[in-house]
Order: C-alpha cells, then sequence, then structure tokens
C-alpha cells in the first residue's frame, strides 16, 4: 500500500464465552494462534507500526509473540473497544490506522486495501466495513441515513427489536484517521449501554456525516470467533480453502 498506515490490533478481550482460561486469541485455529492470523495480515501490509492492545492474559500473549516486530499496549481493564483504541494513542505516529479484531482470523488483505482506498477517496475521519451475514446474530446494526450515509451503529443487546431487522452489520474493522476531531469524539464515548462498555461503535454517530461504511461481500472473510462454535466453523472454512488452492495447483 503506498499510503502511510499503522495497525491497532485488539486482543484484551476476556472470551468468555470460549469457556476456557487461555486467552481468546491463543486458541489454535489449524494449528496456529488465533491471533497469529492478523498479525500475519499486518505485516504483509508493510505498515508504520504495529500495535497490540493487551490485559487479560497479557504476559502469556507477550511471550507468545516476543519475536514480532510489534508493540503491546496495556489497556489495563478492559473497558471496551473504544478505550482500548485511546490506550494506543500515545503510540501511534502514522496519519492514519486500520483495527483490526485479534479473533478474526479470515480477513483478505484486499479488503484492507479496499477500506483504505474507499476512506481515502472520501475525506472521512473514520470509515469501517460491512457485511450481510446469514445470521447477523451478536454484530452491531448499521443504521444509515436517507442518503445512504451511516449515521449509527447499534450494538445488538442495545438494539429494539426493529433494528435487529437490518441485515448490515459492522464487522469491527475500521480505518480512522489519527487527527484531533477521532480523539475528541473517543473522548466524549460514555458508557450508558448495556454492558457498561466504552464502543469503539459509537464513533458513528459522533463523527457523522464525516463516516463512511465500505460493505465487503463474502461475510465469511470477516468472521470473528467469540466461542468454540464459532472456532469451528471458522476452522472448516480455512481447511476449505487450503485444501482448494493445493489442488487447484495440482
Amino acid at each position: 500500500m503506498p499510503e502511510n498506515f499503522g495497525v491497532v490490533i485488539l486482543a484484551a478481550g476476556k472470551g468468555t464465552r470460549m469457556r476456557s482460561s487461555r486467552p481468546k486469541v491463543l486458541h489454535p485455529l489449524c494449528g496456529l494462534p488465533l491471533l497469529e492470523y492478523p498479525l500475519r495480515l499486518a505485516k504483509d501490509l508493510d505498515p508504520l507500526e504495529t500495535l497490540v492492545v493487551v490485559s487479560h492474559g497479557k504476559e502469556e500473549i507477550e511471550e507468545r509473540f516476543s519475536s514480532w516486530p510489534v508493540k503491546f499496549v496495556d489497556q489495563g481493564e478492559p473497558l471496551g473497544t473504544g478505550h482500548a483504541v485511546l490506550s494506543a494513542r500515545p503510540f501511534l505516529s502514522a496519519p492514519r490506522f486500520f483495527v483490526l479484531p485479534g479473533d478474526a482470523p479470515l480477513v483478505p488483505a484486499e479488503a484492507l486495501r479496499l477500506l483504505l482506498e474507499e476512506h481515502l477517496r472520501s475525506g472521512a475521519f473514520a470509515s469501517f466495513l460491512t457485511m450481510e451475514p446469514a445470521d447477523p446474530g451478536a454484530y452491531g446494526r448499521v443504521v444509515r441515513d436517507e442518503r445512504g450515509t451511516p449515521c449509527r451503529i447499534v450494538e445488538a443487546g442495545d438494539a429494539s427489536s426493529d433494528l435487529l431487522g437490518i441485515r448490515e452489520v459492522n464487522s469491527g474493522i475500521w480505518c480512522l484517521e489519527n487527527h484531533p476531531a477521532l480523539w475528541q469524539a473517543l473522548e466524549k464515548i460514555s458508557p450508558h449501554n448495556v454492558k457498561g462498555e466504552y464502543y469503539l461503535t459509537d464513533l458513528v454517530a459522533l463523527l457523522y456525516p464525516q463516516v463512511l461504511a465500505v460493505r465487503w461481500e463474502n461475510p465469511d472473510d470477516l468472521l470473528g470467533i467469540n466461542d468454540r462454535v464459532e472456532l469451528a466453523r471458522a476452522e472448516a472454512i480455512l481447511r476449505s480453502r487450503i485444501l482448494e488452492k493445493w489442488m487447484r495447483e495440482g
């Protein structure tokens, strides 16, 4: 990619639905820990800097990836994705940066290239990838205005039955400008939601209309993993892709 950018990977969650004492991002997928997939993706994109925000199990995570050229940022108490990005602020020098979930192992580089291209073209302060999975489940619903501009994201736990009917959801993958307007908006986020967390998704309403939603056609690419069922599904998808690749190459 020609533009200068950084990468912030969010790896601070406890992963309670995995029902394991192991940090979620260290659970194996096809022989590699989940976190290694976004780290490899970031490395392939050659960013100015890669930051990994950690909290629960940070010592184990840092030890496992001690040889990687990344900086670990301690979030302290994990108070949500918005708080996690604020934790990375002092260490960011790039003019813009991607935010990647540490538990989304199937994201292709092409998706980030598209996001960056559209982000730069639009002049937005914040852009994010969306998708339309068969089961929107626990993903945040994307609400657009009459012109098609995203005006807010409503997390599933806070959504009305009408909003839960929206098919387009947030993937958790962002491209953000390292700009005072972004940080001012992040500092305005309050934990007035079911979980009592600072949601990064609140940026959309705070920065509207200088926001952009970019739809990605294949929701499997943006699959996030929150429990062992989703981990098994991601493993099946990845195994199928590996087998198809080698069969096509003979």
